[in-house]
Parts: C-alpha cells; structure tokens; sequence
C-alpha cells in the first residue's frame, strides 16, 4: 500500500515507520532539504533491508544567480542574505556530497549525471566549494539510485 507520512523525519515518525517501506523517490526535492546528512540517515531508517531510494536532484542556482552554477561563487554569509527568510531555496550541496552522504547507508547501484557548460569557473568558488572537481562543475542534474545495505 502506498503512505504518507508528515512529518517523516521525527525520532518519533522514525521509530513509528522504522524498516517499514520498500521504496523511497524524491524528485527535485533532497537540493532544497537544509540538513541533508539527517534525511539521508531517516531514509535509511525508514528503508526496509534492501530498500530503495531514486532521487532526481537538480544542481542548478534557482535563479539564486545569472549563472547554471553560480550558487557555488557565494560564501555562507552572502548565501545567508540571498537566501533570506526562505525556508526552501537550495541548500548548495554539490553531487559529490550527495553521493559520498548516501554510501554510508546505500550501495549507489545507479548514478546518472546530466551535463550542462560550466559557467562558472574555478577561480569564481567560494572557499566552501573550491574543492569540487571541474567536471562536478558541469553537472546540472543527477539520476541517483541506492540501495540499503542488509543489517
């Protein structure tokens, strides 16, 4: 059957629905969840051994800047100011960071990259992402399937 739970990510909805769901999707949604690393941590709670999460996750700015990636150019007090009060602008995390928080709970079985030209270049980054590859730079969106490792 199909559930829906608000709100999902509570130690109590956790425990409530803990290893009870098969599959979990989220389209366009884990760039504008602010704490990442916990929802990366309640879905593996919430997956039932060897459940499934497919995420569609978009790297662009949000209009947040007049260049694809230009989110990565701000530092936290300048992004602080844009963001303003906005509950659910974009939380900046790059592919990479995605990917390394979900092989602590998943096995990556599917990570399906979607390019689009760097405009911004790497002398541009704010310290926080000067680290990103350049060919993170170029990526627009992700495809990204894991699957929970058996306990």
């Amino acid at each position: 059957s199909i559930n829906y739970s608000v709100p999902w990510d509570t130690a109590t909805a956790i425990k409530e629905h803990q290893r009870s769901i098969d599959l979990i999707i989220s389209s366009a949604a884990l760039e504008h969840v602010d704490d990442t690393a916990h929802t990366y941590y309640a879905t593996n709670e919430l997956l039932r051994d060897v459940g499934v999460i497919a995420s569609s996750i978009d790297f662009k700015c949000h209009d947040t800047s007049g260049l694809r990636n230009g989110q990565w150019a701000y530092s936290d007090i300048e992004w602080r100011i844009i963001r303003g009060k906005s509950k659910y602008l974009i939380n900046r995390w790059p592919h990479s960071w995605h990917i390394e928080e979900m092989k602590k709970y998943f096995q990556i079985i599917h990570d399906d990259v979607y390019f689009h030209p760097n405009y911004l270049g790497r002398k541009d980054l704010a310290q926080k992402f000067s680290n990103i590859p350049d060919k993170e730079l170029t990526i627009a969106e992700a495809f990204i399937i894991g699957k929970k490792f058996p306990k």
